[in-house]
């Protein structure tokens, strides 16, 4: 992966992960989370303490990695949004 150490999730959970302990015992900071090769999301962890044979990290936020074009972009659907309403 880009940038730095890989490490598998042994669980994923809202608000926080773990990593086995044997292969790493702290972890702060920004992280990125992938599927395979693929990236599913990046993460702030703000806290890590070792339970047991896991290494518990708890997130401050998680952000899903968009696959696509910005929301900024013309969309080639012309179905409206959820909840227009046209004019009267």
């Amino acid at each position: 992966m880009p940038g730095g150490r890989v490490w598998p999730i042994l669980k994923r959970w809202s608000g926080g992960f773990s990593l086995d302990a044997a292969q790493v015992t702290n972890l702060r900071g920004h992280v990125q989370i992938f599927d395979g090769e693929r990236p599913v999301a990046t993460a702030l962890i703000v806290a890590a303490e070792v339970d047991g044979f896991e290494l518990i990290c708890s997130t401050k936020r998680e952000t899903p990695v968009r696959h696509g074009p910005a929301l900024d972009f013309e969309r080639e659907d012309r179905t409206p949004p959820l909840g227009f309403m046209p004019p009267a």
